[in-house]
Order: C-alpha cells, then sequence, then structure tokens
C-alpha cells in the first residue's frame, strides 16, 4: 500500500514543534492546520499571537474548505474579537 502525503508526519507533533518554535512568520502553521482541519486552533494561535492579518488572509487566500470560515468567525466570537 501506497502512503499518501499526510501519513508521512504526525501532524499534532509537527504542530507542537511550530508552535515552540514561535516563528514570525506563521505559513507552515497555517498550511499544517488547514490541511488537518485544526481551524479552531490555527485561529486562536493567529489572534492570540497578533497575527490578526493572516487570519484575513487564511479565510480569502488560503483555506481550501469553505466550513472552515464559520469555524474561524465562530471561534473570533468566543475570543470576542
Amino acid at each position: 500500500m501506497i502512503r499518501g502525503k499526510r501519513d508521512c508526519y504526525d501532524p499534532i507533533k509537527v504542530k507542537d514543534i511550530l508552535l515552540e518554535l514561535k516563528l514570525t512568520d506563521p505559513k507552515p502553521i497555517i498550511f499544517l492546520c488547514d490541511a488537518h482541519q485544526q481551524y479552531d486552533e490555527l485561529t486562536r494561535y493567529l489572534y492570540k499571537n497578533n497575527f490578526s492579518k493572516y487570519i484575513e488572509v487564511y479565510l480569502f487566500k488560503v483555506c481550501q474548505n469553505p466550513q472552515a470560515i464559520p469555524i474561524v468567525l465562530g471561534t473570533l466570537i468566543d475570543l470576542e474579537c
């Protein structure tokens, strides 16, 4: 059986490593969370770390799943953004 792209790494471990690195550019985290449908956690991370402009970029340019949009907006409401 041929392994798919998503089977080559543990997305949780990779996400944890990226979060620990405190990157100045959150694009790797955005792409990882989008690929593995971790929209709520992504939104909380971006908002908490003052990457608000990247939330807009994510919604309008990166997001591959239209079902993510209400999750992101709901999370922003929960954060009283």
